[in-house]
């Protein structure tokens, strides 16, 4: 995709490239094809790089992992370890951009359905061991 707007002309218009490194219910940094966070998101920097954007940087617009029992979901202790593996990583790519993490709060309770429970909180705002690693990153506090 990205060498197609290339291709078309469309590298000039943008300042960054943003995507969604997802990964699980594999680790960040479990380098297995199609894992897009270790493997795509290289890939997608040698595009630009050939395309003479080695200045611009990767912004990953949404990561993280689920908690809960649905399909491809991780424990509580998978997403803390899979957000620490992953700040870590995006940390050693000097091409990287912001890494936004999706999602504060759990977006619902049912623990069947994997787009409920991104949250580094759950729904009724108790945290989950992945808020930990956060502020242990950026030096913050829990919320009260």
């Amino acid at each position: 995709f990205l060498q197609a707007l290339y291709d078309a002309g469309a590298g000039p218009s943008f300042d960054a490239v943003g995507m969604h490194p997802y990964s699980y219910p594999l680790s960040p940094v479990d380098a297995v094809p199609l894992n897009h966070f270790v493997t795509e998101t290289p890939a997608l920097r040698d595009v630009m790089v050939a395309n003479g954007d080695g200045d611009i940087r990767i912004w990953a617009t949404e990561y993280g992992a689920p908690t809960g029992e649905a399909d491809q979901a991780v424990s509580d202790e998978e997403q803390a370890a899979f957000l620490d593996d992953a700040i870590r990583q995006w940390e050693r790519w000097e091409w990287a951009g912001p890494l936004m993490i999706y999602s504060w709060r759990d977006r619902g309770t049912s623990v069947d359905d994997r787009e409920d429970n991104f949250g580094l909180l759950d729904h009724h705002f108790r945290p989950k061991p992945a808020l930990d690693v956060l502020l242990s990153v950026t030096g913050g506090v829990p919320p009260s």
